[in-house]
């Protein structure tokens, strides 16, 4: 029986292939024939969003300006800003199928013929040709070019477009293998051609808008989106419910801006419209109420942040305007940004993340939020959405009317962040003026296939002073099965791990797969002037022999900056119970007489004190933090261990309490 299942799996696989490639074949003679016979350039294509001049960077600092230029001038050679990749990796002539650091290229296949994953003895990276092949860096070289006026730019970016085209044929090779790759290429295309249609001959034209036929095309056929009645049911939900992540609210993005590019064609008219609408159930769907996309990552958040701001300014350019709801969640969208924003203006690395972004219209931080917080506070004219005052003028003028700038004067006065929870998307938030902890619940795995989340269940970063000091170490990679799986395990967290088990369930060879064992509850949440209060429990070792419920209060002192901690778990017998403690790169000192640990950088320090802990282990061992994706540099990991006889004691308690130098 089970030999006749793999025949029909077989069959089924490559029958779907051979299906795709008729579409295609079909598609390919369609689009030929239209541009042989029906094709007409469009005319009068203005800029999607502002429109700058040289004049417009006078007041625009002189750092910014060399940033920019000096990555500009590394286009001319064709080294590129691409997830950290190190200049002296690029080849001399681009190749748009390679992985630069592994020296892994691509087939130019039909796309369902190539296999882009490693295995867990692999080392190559399909990200790299990805990012490189969405094109972003061309408005870079056209930012150049504005502040210059120098045409070497412009001509670049001709080249590489033309360059693309001949080595990229539609449907095949590596970067046609995801439709979120291809909407965000289609975009960036949009987005150059209405800066640079003047400098750009019909016959490239007529290319380009050849290869946004195929990239509509395309995404239409492959919608990142699926009915799986088997992991419906293991997440109790009803057989026909329909998986689908920011993935597919970009495979939207994409089909928004190219029927909006070809508003002279009756073909896209329909497509226009359901795109929107699309957007909008799309908005409803994945941000909760609270303004919290529902993946259980930070990263992703911001990156679906922007992206909703960007479309959301283009189709009002076009006059087309969402619905008060779709406002609402945006501004909710914004306010978790702010709070979740730490007082050095980066944002806790929590759940994946990939560095994505939509558009390069800057020398963008990929670390920070405050730039999109600015932006949505001049769109909504609110600036109590404002989380810094260091704001990215570049990015804003490419995006907002030069009079709507004058909101965020250099002397506004803005609004504190304070302690807030988002009980819809699982995250609560203790601050003072100068201390906070965020925490995550995991809440919402079931309503997805988990691929974004982390073994994080009551897992917590603290950043007091200056200093970040306890951490998420971040995801570093996709690919790599060994590291992809490192990252999101409960060992990689700073939460309880019982007799060596994951928190939830993890299939090593289904690296966007996790079960949702945790089922966290939240007990209490109370915030005031002097105190915050958080308590809350998960069931995910309930799957032991001798089941055990972890529960973890955390109580805030705000004035005397303490974190008192308590760690229960109700069960039976005797467990080995682990916690590490991720801590950014700074100086560590280990008390084992104490059962303490201080942990100082040059202007602020911690000490972490475990209180009735028996029977234990404190070490100091070597980890890995990851802030960007593909970076990663050694940091260190408290690890404390101990053999806990929950019939006799099943609390564990510790306190953090931050002092200045």
């Amino acid at each position: 029986m089970s030999f006749i299942k793999k025949i029909l799996k077989k069959v089924l696989k490559y029958g779907n292939i051979v299906y795709l490639f008729l579409v295609y074949l079909f598609s390919k003679i369609s689009i030929s024939i239209f541009f042989i016979f029906f094709y007409k350039r469009k005319r009068n294509i203005t800029p999607i969003f502002q429109n700058l001049s040289s004049k417009s960077y006078e007041k625009i600092d002189d750092s910014t300006k060399s940033k920019l230029l000096i990555e500009a001038n590394n286009l001319l050679n064709e080294k590129f800003n691409v997830l950290g990749i190190k200049n002296e990796l690029w080849p001399v002539k681009v190749n748009w199928h390679l992985d630069v650091n592994s020296g892994k290229q691509w087939d130019i296949k039909f796309y369902k013929t190539l296999n882009p994953l490693s295995t867990i003895d692999d080392d190559y990276e399909k990200k790299n040709p990805w990012d490189l092949s969405r094109l972003q860096f061309l408005f870079t070289l056209y930012r150049a070019y504005i502040l210059t006026n120098d045409y070497k730019y412009v001509k670049k970016i001709i080249y590489f477009l033309e360059d693309w085209l001949k080595n990229n044929p539609p449907f095949f090779g590596v970067n046609w293998m995801n439709s979120m790759e291809v909407g965000i290429r289609a975009s960036n295309i949009i987005l150059i051609i209405s800066y640079l249609s003047q400098h750009i001959s019909d016959e490239l034209m007529k290319k380009l808008e050849k290869s946004l036929f195929f990239h509509f095309s395309y995404i239409i056929l492959n919608k990142e989106k699926y009915i799986d009645p088997n992991l419906a049911k293991i997440r109790k939900l009803e057989p026909s419910y329909i998986f689908k992540n920011n993935h597919y609210f970009f495979n939207i993005i994409g089909l928004i801006f190219i029927s909006f590019h070809f508003d002279n064609s009756l073909v896209f008219d329909k497509i226009r419209r359901k795109s929107v609408i699309s957007f909008e159930e799309e908005l409803s769907c994945q941000v909760k109420d609270d303004g919290v996309n529902f993946e259980g990552s930070i990263g992703y958040n911001g990156f679906f942040l922007e992206s909703f701001i960007l479309t959301t300014i283009f189709l009002k350019n076009k006059n087309i305007f969402l619905s008060e709801k779709s406002i609402y969640k945006l501004r909710k969208m914004l306010l978790f940004s702010k709070h979740y924003t730490l007082p050095n203006g980066k944002f806790p690395v929590i759940g994946d993340f990939d560095s994505g972004f939509l558009f390069q219209l800057s020398n963008r931080n990929e670390n920070s939020h405050t730039d999109f917080n600015s932006l949505g506070a001049i769109f909504l004219n609110d600036i109590n959405l404002i989380s810094k005052l260091n704001h990215d003028f570049e990015y804003l003028k490419w995006l907002i009317d030069p009079e709507k700038l004058k909101l965020i004067d250099i002397n506004t006065k803005i609004s504190s962040a304070n302690s807030k929870g988002f009980k819809d998307g699982g995250f609560y938030i203790l601050r003072n003026n100068t201390d906070m902890l965020i925490l995550s619940t995991s809440k919402n795995m079931n309503l997805g296939t988990g691929g974004h989340f982390h073994n994080d269940a009551l897992s917590f970063e603290l950043f007091s002073g200056n200093t970040s000091f306890i951490v998420d170490p971040g995801s570093y990679i996709y690919s790599s099965k060994y590291w992809r799986n490192l990252f999101r395990s409960s060992t990689y967290h700073n939460s309880p791990i019982i007799d060596g088990y994951e928190i939830n369930q993890m299939n090593p060879n289904k690296l966007f797969i996790m079960e949702d064992q945790c089922k966290t509850e939240l007990i209490n949440w109370q915030i005031s002037s002097e105190t915050d209060f958080f308590s809350a429990k998960h069931y995910g070792y309930l799957k032991l022999d001798n089941p055990v419920e972890v529960k973890r209060e955390i109580l805030f002192s705000k004035k005397l900056r303490k974190w008192d901690v308590v760690d229960t778990f109700n069960g039976v017998g005797i467990h080995e119970i682990e916690w590490n403690f991720h801590f950014a790169p700074v100086e560590i000192k280990v008390n084992e007489t104490k059962n303490s640990i201080i942990a100082s950088s040059s202007a602020d320090k911690i000490i972490l004190t475990f209180e009735n802990i028996l029977n234990s282990k404190i070490s100091i061992k070597k980890g890995w933090l990851s802030s960007s994706y593909g970076k990663k540099i050694e940091a260190p990991v408290i690890n404390v261990i101990s053999m806990v006889d929950l019939n006799k004691n099943n609390k564990v308690k510790f306190k953090i309490i931050a002092k200045n130098f």
